[in-house]
Parts: C-alpha cells; sequence; structure tokens
C-alpha cells in the first residue's frame, strides 16, 4: 500500500475549508474533516479506480460536500496537491485556476494512513 502525502497547498485548502464550514455550523468543520480523511483512506485503498482527468492527475469527489481532491499517483506514494470547494468558489472547478497549484511541491507532510 502507497503512502499519502499531502502537499501544503492540499493541506492549506482543507484546512481553509474545515474553517469555512465552522463559520457556517458548528461541528460541520468536523465533519469535513472525517470526510477527508477517509477520503485520503479510500484514495490510499484504491488509487486507479478515477480515470486521469489531465497528464498524470486525477480527481476524487466528496459525496456529502461539494468538494474535490486533486491526485497523483507515484511509484511509492500518492500526492494529494489540491482540494478544491465547488460552491464556495464562483466559478466552477477548471483546470486554468486549478493546474497552477497541482504541481507545486514544498515541504509535504504525510498522513499514517496504513491500516
Amino acid at each position: 500500500m502507497k503512502r499519502i502525502r499531502v502537499l501544503p497547498g492540499a493541506f492549506d485548502d482543507v484546512s481553509e475549508a474545515v474553517d469555512w464550514y465552522n463559520s457556517r455550523r458548528d461541528g460541520l468543520g468536523e465533519e469535513f474533516e472525517d470526510i477527508f480523511f477517509s477520503s485520503a483512506r479510500f484514495i490510499q485503498n484504491n488509487p486507479l479506480i478515477y480515470r486521469v482527468i489531465y497528464r498524470s492527475f486525477r480527481r476524487h469527489i466528496f459525496e456529502r460536500f461539494p468538494y474535490s481532491l486533486y491526485y497523483r499517483i507515484h511509484r511509492e506514494e500518492i500526492t494529494l496537491n489540491k482540494g478544491r470547494s465547488r460552491d464556495r468558489h464562483a466559478a466552477a472547478v477548471n483546470f486554468d485556476s486549478v493546474l497552477p497549484f497541482l504541481g507545486r511541491v514544498p515541504a509535504p507532510f504525510f498522513l499514517p494512513l496504513l491500516f
């Protein structure tokens, strides 16, 4: 099983979404965070389930929240590159707005999701 590496941009996106959902209703951000971690585990266990949507990027769409995670599969790991909300940002997800962030590779952190 490959490890999950969350790039800082994706972590920032998720943190911002948690804060935004908590500002809408107490506890909603924690629900979002739980879904993020279960989504990361799902991607870790089923990395090939989603098709490539652009070059080597794949997209996992959350069921309960209008949110997507963009990720890449590498030899040793899976990188979560970007998170994107479909309702908080006025425009629909498009690669002109997402692609500049997908390739950023600053210091990552790793999720200990091996079960």
